[in-house]
């Protein structure tokens, strides 16, 4: 082979691979803002949910769920927050329980319904969702946004589901076991 063909080919396999590198990390840096914007925006959105939660604890309101309905399809989750506002008087621990309290198929069969008496021990939906079951101490009038975390296993039947959520006063000198009324969380599985 003729030396002049072997360095005009070298030299255009350099220009090709210098620009494919080039384009390469044009990608990668592209690629990189737009998840750290999405990162940036998701921050956002919480930081304002959570403002917006922590709003709804104004005057009588001690436990709040103002977004009370998740769409969540199987394999994924979703975080729904709850707002306690300690109004006992004095430094207090809170805990959040939550339990399936009834589900219907998509077609609007019965799967259980506590409050008819049929069990949701057994169906798939206890044990989706967790919450802080340890306790949050608050100061007097202090508040908190709890997260409550909904993750749909891949065997989920499509449908709704409704859960309760439950803030339980667990340590303080005023503590009354229930704390506020029980909200309801509804889920659909599509």
């Amino acid at each position: 082979m003729n030396k002049k063909a072997a360095i005009q080919l070298s030299a255009g396999f350099l220009v090709i691979l210098l620009l494919s590198l080039v384009v390469f990390g044009i990608g990668l840096t592209l690629m990189t803002k737009i998840f750290v914007g999405a990162e940036d925006i998701k921050k956002n959105l919480d930081a304002k949910t959570a403002t917006q939660i922590r709003h709804s604890l104004k005057g009588s309101n001690i436990v709040s769920l103002p977004f009370n309905r998740l769409t969540v399809a199987r394999k994924k989750h979703d975080i729904a927050g709850v707002g306690i506002l300690n109004k006992l008087g004095d430094t207090s621990t809170f805990s959040v329980h939550v339990t399936c309290n009834a589900a219907l198929s998509h077609d609007d069969v019965v799967f259980c319904d506590e409050s008819s008496g049929i069990d949701c021990a057994s169906v798939a939906c206890d044990g989706w969702v967790l919450s802080d079951t340890d306790g949050i101490s608050l100061e007097n009038n202090e508040d908190v946004v709890s997260d409550v975390l909904v993750a749909i296993p891949s065997d989920a039947e499509t449908g709704k589901y409704v859960f309760n959520v439950e803030v339980q006063c667990t340590g303080g000198p005023v503590c009354d076991d229930a704390y506020g009324s029980v909200k309801k969380l509804y889920v659909t599985v599509p």
